[in-house]
């Protein structure tokens, strides 16, 4: 409990009146004004009903299934949310616009490609769009070409134009689509299952039909961190590592063990095993057999160890990459040829050429910036 004359009842009165990146700010106080403001500011998302929505699929066939707060976990410092009962599953069959389920009023569409096109995104009810830290009289000065370019890059929201290529979908009889899926970046985990449609008829080779009927998609959960939230309206905060001591008891174990330091973070086996941490017991079979000399799943070990240096997404890729060149991995999302190559949306661009266009891009913004900044003064916002 933070050191304050005031009681708990009128302190919790008082922060309600701040918005969430104020409060989020006064986290740095001390460790007990941090656990404090954290579970206020999860209170109030829960009793305001701010849902975060999950766009799957690409306009104009696009669906939607909001998420809402349902618990918080102040070890991890993660919150978790859930769709309402009843309302779990995201169909291409049914056009319910009440329930949010459709953004569009079109028929569904008669392909699946066009639906499961493996791209979601995710928003947070309360944010709005930010104005540019611009004052007037600047924005005046300059030419209409250097304004744009100066709107585009000012006005950048990451997370709000972030999206997510979701794990391929397999026709096969065999194939066990009721396990769970996992997607995930720096600051969130979704869970999600694929629910194949009654009478699916696989496709093959051979066949002249049409194509199969979408697979329904079964949202369980989404955990995010708080800054995580916070940054829909306040885009320069950075994004912190969601389970960050389970990340680190895994890399520790995989370097200092088995020697692996190089690994896809955001792979689904990496994923799930973090995930699973919560209900140890419950995940991993009891069998010692199952089990690595360094209490790892040998299915995870085996995985880490053959795909070692591998980053199987093109998320995790162009991430690896633009480190490397020193370029801030959320500069993925400013342009939107990084955006469908990421989403594999017809991209015709490799990576290496991604990875210099938006290097090139980024040198050029700072350029600008800086010359902006002189012909302005220090105090301009660029």
């Amino acid at each position: 409990m933070p050191h304050t004359t005031l009681p708990l009842e009128l302190l919790c009165h008082v922060l309600s009146f701040l918005p969430y990146h104020d409060l989020y700010l006064t986290r740095g106080v001390s460790r007990q004004w941090r656990a404090l403001v954290e579970e206020h500011i999860y209170l109030d998302v829960k009793a305001r009903q701010h849902r975060v929505s999950i766009v799957i699929g690409q306009a104009p066939f696009t669906c939607v299934l909001d998420l809402y707060a349902s618990n918080y976990d102040p070890i991890q410092r993660v919150v978790h949310f859930k769709p309402r009962d009843g309302d779990t599953i995201v169909s291409p069959q049914s056009n319910n616009n009440s329930n949010r389920k459709y953004l569009t009023s079109l028929p569904p569409p008669p392909s699946w490609h066009l639906y499961h096109h493996r791209q979601m995104q995710l928003k947070f009810s309360n944010h709005s769009h930010q104005a540019s830290s611009l004052c007037a009289s600047s924005l005046q000065t300059l030419n209409p070409q250097e304004r744009e370019k100066a709107l585009f890059h000012l006005q950048y929201n990451p997370v709000l134009e972030c999206s997510y290529a979701l794990p391929a979908y397999s026709w096969l009889p065999s194939s066990d689509q009721a396990d769970s899926h996992y997607v995930g970046d720096k600051s969130m985990i979704l869970s999600f299952s694929y629910v194949p449609p009654l009478d699916t008829i696989v496709p093959n080779c051979l066949s002249t039909g049409s194509s199969p009927p979408a697979p329904q998609i079964k949202i369980h959960w989404l955990h995010v961190t708080f800054d995580w939230l916070i940054s829909f309206t306040q885009p320069k905060i950075q994004p912190t590592q969601i389970y960050a001591d389970r990340y680190s008891q895994l890399y520790h174990t995989l370097t200092h063990q088995y020697g692996c330091y190089k690994y896809d973070e955001l792979s689904e086996p990496i994923l799930a095993y973090i995930i699973q941490q919560d209900h140890p017991m419950h995940d991993v079979a009891p069998d010692d057999n199952n089990k690595g000399d360094g209490d790892l799943p040998k299915q995870l070990l085996s995985y880490v160890q053959e795909h070692t240096h591998e980053y199987h997404t093109r998320l995790s890729r162009l991430q690896h990459m633009l480190e490397g060149c020193c370029v801030n991995p959320r500069m993925i999302w400013k342009y939107p040829f990084a955006k469908s190559f990421v989403v594999g949306n017809g991209s015709l661009l490799s990576e290496e050429d991604v990875v210099r266009r938006i290097q090139d891009l980024e040198d050029e913004w700072r350029s600008l910036s800086r010359s902006l900044k002189r012909r302005l003064g220090s105090t301009a916002a660029f």
